[in-house]
């Protein structure tokens, strides 16, 4: 039985620079995003952010803000996804696994490279529109 699925990412932009890394495993490898995965049962929305950036990035984010809710059919998957803005308040990124990325880098939000992953799509669309529930 196909039923939606819950996403959670968290966007982290440090002086005009936004933090991506390059997907290798699950959807859309070689496509880049931020920091994301999968909602757990019973886990709020930001212990999942923050358990995503200890796991994929090694680091410690806080003052997470919502960003967007985005309703994203990709393939044959439906998600609901949930994107944080958020800071580093511990750590520098680094790849943390190595199994489903293959760097971290931050690039200027005005040259982000492509193609990007659909909820950090919609996200970045948030984030210069101020439109926080979307269906890009």
């Amino acid at each position: 039985m196909n039923v939606p699925r819950v996403g959670v990412g968290v966007m982290i932009v440090r002086d005009g620079r936004v933090l991506l890394g390059r997907r290798m495993s699950g959807q859309r490898p070689g496509w880049w995003g931020w920091i994301g995965g999968k909602l757990e049962f019973g886990e709020t929305l930001q212990d999942c952010a923050r358990r995503e950036a200890r796991e994929e990035a090694g680091i410690e984010v806080t003052n997470l803000r919502l960003l967007c809710i985005s309703s994203i059919l990709v393939e044959d998957q439906h998600w609901i996804d949930v994107e944080f803005l958020g800071d580093i308040v511990s750590g520098e990124p680094y790849v943390a696994a190595p199994t489903e990325l293959t760097e971290w880098a931050w690039y200027p939000i005005e040259q982000l490279p492509g193609p990007l992953f659909e909820p950090a799509a919609c996200a970045l669309k948030s984030y210069q529109t101020g439109i926080v529930m979307n269906e890009w």
